[in-house]
């Protein structure tokens, strides 16, 4: 295998697993957005605060990552409880949402500026030896490596994504979820408590923020400004992912991210995000998701079960 092909390889495999670690992020707003009809821009900040919040403890009080995650979580569930009670009082709709979590965003970006500096952070000093090495694959594929915190990101973003798409298709709760967000009204009357949900959802979905900031603060350097930097390839993914699909917003991101890396491999880096984005207005134009279901319909209607 010539020196190109290795890197050509290596840039699709660090895409897929870089990619894995924002399709953490991407399902949590993927859920807000599909099942509450909230655009939550700034669930993105919220991770990024976790991840400071994961510096620190593990920094400045020198605690495991794993006990930095358990202090993280709750405290990212009441955030979301509290964002989404906030929502529900004052009857955001979804178009004013896109507007107040934007805002929200740019607060919480100045919040982390002020709090922790505008200076780049990292916890690498924190992590154990296990954390900081590479790890290679064994021959004939020993010139190919993973680094363990996009490894230990990959594993974890498969385990939550295949874990919260079985909480909504195979529990009571679920059951719940899904009916609340086709159609309220007729949930309600079923006896679906319509604030209770969201405020369950939204806990959920920020708190899986909470782990991708662990995991961002495992991974690399820290500077308030990040989370812009994830905007349009998030939003992007769940999009492409499908509304309310946590495993098709993982494969998106995962997708975008490595599509990225391996243009930047052949070509100017700089064009990266418009290859990927180009690809995101031709489904928007296509839409391949409708075309489908369309073609599933005729079949259907042509070949009906007997």
């Amino acid at each position: 295998m010539s020196p190109d092909q290795i890197i050509f390889f290596q840039s699709a495999l660090n895409g897929i697993l870089v990619g894995s670690l924002l399709g953490i992020v991407a399902m949590g707003l993927s859920l807000t957005w599909g099942f509450l009809k909230i655009a939550n821009f700034a669930h993105l900040s919220f991770a990024l605060l976790a991840a400071y919040m994961a510096y620190t403890l593990m920094v400045d009080y020198a605690l495991s990552a794993w006990l930095a995650l358990l202090i993280i979580l709750p405290v990212m569930f009441l955030i979301g409880v509290g964002v989404q009670w906030l929502f529900i009082r004052f009857k955001v709709t979804t178009f004013t949402s896109l507007l107040l979590t934007f805002g929200l965003f740019i607060v919480m970006e100045n919040l982390i500026t002020y709090i922790w500096t505008a200076d780049t952070i990292s916890a690498r000093s924190a992590l154990p030896d296990g954390l900081r090495k590479a790890i290679r694959f064994p021959p004939p594929l020993d010139r190919f490596f993973v680094l363990p915190p996009d490894l230990l990101a990959f594993v974890v973003a498969v385990l939550l994504a295949a874990g919260i798409y079985w909480l909504l298709h195979h529990t009571a709760w679920g059951r719940a979820v899904r009916a609340m967000a086709e159609d309220p009204v007729m949930a309600q009357a079923y006896g679906v408590n319509h604030q209770r949900e969201a405020l369950m959802l939204s806990g959920l979905a920020t708190a899986t923020a909470g782990v991708a900031g662990v995991l961002i603060a495992i991974k690399t350097p820290l500077f308030p400004s990040m989370a812009l930097a994830w905007l349009g390839v998030i939003v992007a993914a769940v999009i492409l992912g499908g509304l309310g699909n946590p495993i098709g917003a993982l494969i998106a991101t995962s997708a975008l991210i490595m599509i990225q890396n391996v243009w930047s491999v052949r070509m100017q880096p700089s064009w990266s995000p418009l290859i990927a984005f180009s690809l995101f207005i031709l489904y928007l134009i296509v839409q391949p998701d409708v075309l489908w279901r369309q073609w599933r319909a005729r079949r259907r209607m042509r070949h009906p079960k007997v």
